[in-house]
């Protein structure tokens, strides 16, 4: 019964799961097929990755600004923020392309000296003087937070409320949106990808850039699933997936009473 629910969710998503898939498969080929220099030359900041990731994150903001408009669900309007928030952090806001300075204020507590959050001191994986941070220091890096927040959304949230009742009854309160386990799980087996590719397929000896590029590899892959569930999200017209997903029309009885409550309380509102 488990392993038919999941099978089910995923004829429903076919079409999110197989461009998911493709474009995992197509951004991870560049180091089969690419050489050195045009992997560093795609992969660098500023670079063909690092603008298509920015552009992934406004698509999922704007699709999630134009869910909220339609159901006024306060976290769909958090994930709009969150999704453009990513977009002018991956670029740090248009410094490059404008040519606006760091306030000097910013600068000096800024690693990368740039307009942007990510590289403050705090949520950097370096302190200023270059070194790199170890051990319990690491617990506030921006990226170290992105991937918590990742799979706690795509996956482990999904996975509670299909398979505890008690999630549904206490969802029916918060109504976070909930994406589909089936396409949120692809956020782990892109960054499983990224660890193999970056410590265990790339043979050693190669040029830096060579290895910085597989995290905008990564980045992008990520910023094309959320783009992906905004889009699910954006799709779904009858908001079923706020508090909710798919499988949980095909569980137990008394999830599905747990279901069918939640439907009807919010249908009263």
């Amino acid at each position: 019964m488990f392993i038919k629910n999941y099978l089910k969710e995923i004829d429903s998503v076919k079409p999110y799961i197989i461009s998911i898939i493709a474009v995992i498969t197509f951004s991870y080929s560049i180091y089969i097929f690419c050489s050195d220099a045009v992997i560093m030359a795609i992969g660098k900041e500023d670079s063909l990755f690092e603008w298509v990731t920015a552009i992934f994150f406004l698509l999922a903001s704007v699709l999630c600004f134009a869910t909220f408009k339609r159901n006024k669900n306060i976290f769909v309007l958090g994930l709009a923020l969150m999704f453009f928030m990513g977009m002018g952090e991956e670029i740090s806001w248009g410094q490059r392309i404008i040519g606006f300075n760091t306030p000097e204020e910013l600068k000096m507590v800024n690693v990368q000296k740039e307009t942007n959050i990510h590289n403050l001191e705090m949520f950097n994986d370096k302190y200023l003087n270059g070194v790199k941070k170890t051990g319990l220091h690491r617990l506030l890096e921006i990226n170290v937070l992105f991937r918590i927040f990742s799979v706690s959304f795509l996956i482990l949230v999904p996975l509670i409320i299909s398979q505890f009742g008690f999630g549904i009854k206490v969802n029916k309160k918060f109504k976070l949106p909930v994406a589909p386990v089936t396409m949120g799980i692809f956020f782990l087996i892109s960054w499983s990808v990224f660890y193999s590719t970056k410590y265990l397929l790339l043979p050693r000896g190669k040029a830096v850039g060579v290895y910085l590029s597989v995290g905008e590899v990564f980045e992008c892959t990520a910023a094309y699933v959320y783009f992906a569930v905004a889009l699910y999200f954006y799709n779904t017209k009858d908001d079923s997936y706020l508090g909710a997903n798919s499988i949980c029309e095909t569980v137990s009885p008394k999830q599905a009473l747990d279901l069918r409550e939640f439907k009807t309380s919010t249908q009263s509102h």
